[in-house]
């Protein structure tokens, strides 16, 4: 049996944060910052995790400065 993907209003944000950037790369610091406007303090764990899960399943590319 499939699992449904699992939504919480910090993944539906992240999706938002990420389409609205499609053309650019942002940072983690970035992001975390664009959860605080939204009001959602999430931890900075929180935020690798789900930029990790991303990367993972091939919807984001990864690079280091």
């Amino acid at each position: 049996m499939l699992q449904k993907p699992y939504h919480t209003k910090t993944t539906d944000l992240i999706s938002e944060f990420i389409k609205s950037r499609l053309e650019k790369s942002f940072t983690a610091i970035e992001l975390s910052d664009f959860l605080k406007s939204h009001g959602l303090d999430v931890n900075k764990t929180t935020v690798y995790r789900n930029l990790d899960k991303l990367t993972k399943s091939g919807q984001l590319l990864k690079h280091q400065i």
